[in-house]
């Protein structure tokens, strides 16, 4: 009888620990977004997240309760917490969370999923599919991220921990454009070839959700003053944001929803330049980067699912969103260098 009882306790505690509050938002994301289908219960609870933009992941059933008060889920829903997550619902939730407005039909009949579907697609909210689609982890997280950046709109767009400027660039010639790539080329090789000392950057800022992960190490509150090593992962939550700076002065600025890694860096024993390599490590989000002094060498390189940007000067911007990838930059053809790829 006691192992009856002791079996039963095992497998409610198992059953419990699907739906309790993880550690921390970095920890929820980064998991959805490897898993190829997730539950009704991630759904609501990343909704709710996304819309409270307080880095607090509720526990499935205060979560559900939060969004039938604001009429984001349907009561009628008849749906337990580890059911398939569909695209009709998840539209539906988003449809409403983001406020889209409903057409006559709608108000008079009830809004459909396949609306629901249509309208987020057209508000870049999601991909579009069936409504019975299960939804991935990738999508989930993506629609989320869109769903935030929509409501911090709709509240006023905060201010920059630091202002880095992409319309910065200075005119060049054709002749000034041949030879600063032809420096960006000779100064890449050599990052890559030469031998290197491990330098290590400085969360000089933060603003709201910000997490940190050192090599080896938990999901951690990030503050000021934090190393910054190789190997260590940051993740700026829904209204986050961090300002990574190394000693050259080069400025990596974590834009909200990101998760970034920083693969190396290093200044090179031959040439006294820093060389960096910044991944945005989970196919979601932005980093802004400023490169350092100039006349000090630097070489940035920052990484999605497929493509790179490296520069030896001035400001870009890299952003992945699941299997696509742009970069952003100041407009000077000879100081950045931006390659479709893969890492």
């Amino acid at each position: 009888m006691r192992r009856i009882l002791l079996g039963l306790a095992m497998l409610v505690i198992l059953l419990f620990s699907r739906v309790a509050r993880p550690e921390n938002e970095a920890e929820f994301i980064t998991g959805l977004a490897a898993r190829e289908s997730v539950t009704y219960a991630e759904g609501v609870r990343g909704v709710a997240f996304a819309i409270t933009g307080e880095g607090t992941i509720l526990p499935f059933e205060e979560a559900l309760s939060a969004l039938r008060q604001k009429e984001i889920v349907d009561k009628k829903w008849d749906l337990k917490n580890d059911d398939r997550l569909t695209n009709g619902k998840f539209a539906v939730m988003l449809f409403k969370a983001a406020g889209l407005k409903k057409g006559l039909g709608d108000a008079l009949f009830g809004l459909s999923e396949k609306t629901a579907i249509k309208e987020c697609g057209e508000n870049d909210l999601m991909g579009g599919g069936r409504p019975g689609d299960p939804v991935s982890g990738m999508s989930l997280v993506l629609s989320l991220q869109g769903l935030a950046t929509r409501l911090r709109a709709r509240s006023g767009t905060q201010e920059d921990l630091v202002k880095i400027d992409l319309n910065a660039a200075k005119p060049e010639t054709p002749d000034e454009t041949k030879a600063a790539q032809e420096r960006l080329i000779v100064a890449l090789t050599a990052g890559l070839k030469q031998a290197s000392t491990e330098i290590s950057g400085t969360v000089a800022a933060t603003r709201g959700a910000m997490w940190i992960q050192p090599k080896d190490s938990a999901w951690a509150p990030a503050k000021e003053g934090d190393a910054a090593a190789v190997g260590t992962r940051l993740f700026a939550g829904i209204n986050g944001q961090a300002q990574i700076t190394f000693p050259d002065g080069t400025i990596f600025l974590v834009q909200p929803f990101t998760v970034v890694e920083i693969v190396s860096a290093g200044k090179g024993e031959s040439t006294g330049g820093a060389f960096y390599v910044v991944k945005v490590a989970s196919s979601f989000g932005a980093v802004r980067v400023q490169v350092g002094e100039k006349g000090f060498l630097s070489i940035i390189q920052v990484g999605s699912p497929t493509s790179y940007a490296t520069a030896l000067e001035g400001a870009f911007e890299q952003r992945a969103a699941g299997s696509l990838a742009e970069t952003e930059y100041d407009g000077s053809k000879g100081r950045i260098s931006v390659v479709q790829g893969s890492w």
